[in-house]
């Protein structure tokens, strides 16, 4: 993507990831919070080990699938 000259975060580094597309391929859902918390590990936010291991105790039965959309998420992070 690119970054407006008038971005007010301008000189900044800029991060991204398609969460959504990684959603619709890992959960089969629109719904890209767990890949948006393994982009944060990614950013350096918190570490991809902490928000796997609580993604799989918060969503159950889920969990394997979310945290590998969170791995995902933290492995194809991007820098503009």
């Amino acid at each position: 993507p690119e970054i407006p000259a008038d971005a007010p975060f301008k000189g900044h580094k800029v991060m991204y990831v398609d969460a959504r597309a990684i959603a619709l391929d890992e959960i089969k859902r629109d719904i890209p919070n767990t890949t948006m918390l393994g982009a944060m590990a990614g950013a350096g936010l918190c570490t991809l080990k902490s928000v796997q291991e609580a993604v799989k105790e918060a969503f159950g039965k889920n969990g394997e699938i979310n945290a590998k959309s969170a791995g995902r998420g933290h492995d194809e992070l991007k820098t503009n």
